[in-house]
């Protein structure tokens, strides 16, 4: 048990160390383009660089090959197409994104120190917690099938919600014809069909790596990205921005469940 538990921190600093170099390369290369919203890309891309990672460090020793395999190809894969959309969404526009070059217009300090205190170091530590599943987990001796079954599940669910909820809204924005407010699609039954995905894919993913007790305590890496989603930088952030720009959103709230999916709200 001492030596499964002394990998298991072994794989947790060398994610940490791929995820601190990762962002600081990334950092680096905004800051020297002027452009710093490339580090929205290496959110989704760090996940499979860590799982990555995670995997070769554990394959050190000989862990359970179905929770071996699984916990890398289920970040890796959620975490690869987050990367690309992102990146697309981002190569269909010139400039900043306008959340970051309002915030660095606000600011103090230099364009390079806000941006490494306020974006690259607190991403860099959130995919470290966030990621704690996949690297306390990955070294798991056993799985036990029946967790892994549902967590398969529940992930395959939570990346269908995200992928078809990015690319229902990407049309969306993409025809100058649609009304004010989405709400066709997936975005009929919830308001947030990608931060619902979002959330079910990490879930997913620690009950995989839940058979072991390493793995059972990480919970908090999917724990976290829920507060943050619900009710931080996620869905909270976002109905603010959507109530005031748009008078439609009201109805549409009213209607329709705020997180998970439900059949729409009758009116009256």
């Amino acid at each position: 048990m001492d030596n499964d538990l002394s990998l298991s921190l072994w794989t947790v600093l060398a994610g940490a160390l791929a995820a601190g170099i990762l962002f600081a390369a990334v950092w680096a290369w905004g800051n020297t383009r002027g452009r710093i919203s490339v580090i929205d890309v290496a959110w989704g891309g760090g996940f499979a660089l860590v799982s990555t990672v995670a995997f070769v460090v554990s394959g050190l020793d000989d862990p359970d090959p179905l929770t071996h395999v699984l916990l890398w190809l289920m970040p890796a894969i959620w975490g690869l197409r987050l990367a690309v959309h992102t990146g697309r969404r981002l190569a269909a526009h010139d400039g900043e994104d306008p959340r970051y070059e309002s915030m660095i217009e606000d600011a103090d300090s230099s364009r390079s120190v806000l941006t490494l205190r306020s974006l690259a170091l607190p991403q860099a530590g959130a995919m470290v917690v966030v990621s704690l599943p996949i690297t306390l987990g990955s070294n798991n001796q056993s799985s036990f099938w029946p967790l892994s079954i549902l967590g398969v599940l529940i992930w395959a669910v939570g990346v269908f919600f995200e992928a078809v909820g990015d690319w229902q809204l990407e049309r969306f924005k993409a025809d100058p014809d649609s009304s004010e407010v989405m709400d066709q699609g997936l975005w009929r039954y919830t308001r947030h069909p990608n931060y619902f995905g979002d959330v079910a894919n990490w879930w997913g993913i620690w009950l995989v790596a839940a058979a072991s007790w390493p793995g059972l305590l990480s919970a908090v890496g999917p724990a976290l990205m829920t507060y943050t989603i619900i009710a931080k930088t996620g869905s909270a952030l976002t109905e603010k921005n959507l109530s005031e720009e748009k008078p439609e959103y009201a109805d549409y709230v009213e209607r329709t469940s705020a997180f998970f999916p439900l059949p729409p709200r009758k009116k009256g």
